[in-house]
């Protein structure tokens, strides 16, 4: 199991993985909180989307996604951690913004007045944003750990780089 992917092999066919992936999860809604089952999300026969349950919200928080496919004896999983699509997009503008705003700073070195509090403004968010990754995704090795072996033990199966 590396970092990034998760291939997983089980002997049960498509539809009973889906089947017991489904049973063994809540749905993953703003009501996350209600449920007792140790991980939320979605299954269907296309697509599987999982996070461990947590106390609080975290938008850093690692998610496994992937695929079912069906084979001659069995069914594989091939998924993927890292976080929701729509964080990291939030991210690409947040740095970008901050980066656009440098570049101007940096090229209005000759014009009059002084960019120096707008320059510690930027640094201030450019390092927020740095320190609330940092934070959310504190746990990412024991959630990555933990979402495959929930997955495994849920579809009795093995684990293949």
């Amino acid at each position: 199991m590396s970092s990034s992917g998760i291939q997983i092999r089980s002997t049960l066919p498509l539809e009973e993985c889906v089947s017991r992936l489904s049973a063994a999860i809540d749905a993953d809604s703003i009501f996350a909180d209600t449920g007792s089952k140790p991980v939320l999300g979605s299954v269907t026969r296309w697509s599987v989307s999982l996070r461990k349950r947590i106390s609080g919200r975290n938008s850093f928080q690692t998610r496994l996604t992937g695929t079912f496919r069906a084979e001659t004896e069995g069914t594989s999983f091939h998924g993927k951690f890292g976080i929701h699509p729509v964080v990291r997009l939030f991210q690409f503008f947040w740095f970008g913004f901050l980066g656009y705003h440098l570049i101007l700073i940096a090229m209005a070195k000759s014009t009059s007045g002084n960019p120096v509090g707008v320059f510690a403004t930027i640094a201030g968010m450019m390092f927020f944003g740095v320190g609330l990754e940092w934070y959310g995704r504190k746990d990412e090795q024991l959630e990555i750990q933990f979402l495959g072996d929930f997955v495994k033990q849920v579809l009795g199966a093995t684990i293949s780089e």
